[in-house]
């Protein structure tokens, strides 16, 4: 079911969106509230005096406020990161990697290995949540093979024809429902296709 934190509203997760009537709905995380309410409650739990800042796109001016005395821990989005970016940790965790791992665009790769890298540099231990610890990926972040990870990803790229090996024009079609996005799209492609064959002869 889906539930509102705010407003405590519940409801059945809809089969479609009621908008377009698309199928491919995307389905959200633990969620960092859910997170931080735990961990402040294993804390107590473990008798350890650490409070938790939690930051996401409602506590943006989070990190602008005075921070308390180590040791502290926070809790927060990718877009935290940005943040980090000039503190060191004593340790960092990357909470269900898998579902950052899954997205489908090409790029997603190269941006998780360079943010993590990055996070890696600035703290003393990193640990990562996953389903899938013998991933090439990870074993080329967790060994900190940059150079082998780059041949990796460019062999990659080579064999299914992605940039730098080719040029990609990301077209957006929005329509009120779906047949609409659908019939548009079709129409697009078969005036492309005709436009492709009398360009090349």
């Amino acid at each position: 079911e889906l539930r509102c934190h705010h407003c405590r509203i519940k409801t059945s997760v809809p089969l479609k969106c009621p908008n377009c009537m698309g199928a491919n709905l995307y389905i959200g995380g633990t969620g960092t509230e859910k997170i931080s309410d735990e961990l402040r409650k294993r804390l107590v739990e473990a008798e350890l005096n650490a409070p938790v800042i939690h930051i996401d796109k409602d506590t943006p001016d989070a990190l602008t406020q005075k921070l308390p005395e180590p040791p502290y821990v926070m809790i927060g989005t990718n877009a935290t990161l940005a943040l980090l970016a000039d503190m060191h940790l004593t340790l960092a965790c990357v909470v269900n990697a898998d579902r950052e791992l899954a997205r489908t665009e090409f790029r997603t790769q190269e941006e998780l290995f360079l943010d993590w890298w990055n996070l890696g540099e600035q703290t003393d231990e990193l640990i990562i949540q996953t389903t899938a610890p013998e991933s090439p990926f990870l074993n080329r972040l967790s060994l900190r093979q940059f150079d082998e990870w780059v041949q990796d990803e460019l062999s990659m790229r080579k064999r299914f024809t992605y940039p730098p090996f080719c040029g990609i024009v990301k077209l957006i079609i929005e329509a009120k429902n779906q047949a609409s996005a659908r019939r548009i799209s079709e129409e697009l492609a078969h005036t492309l296709k005709r436009a492709f064959v009398e360009h090349n002869g």
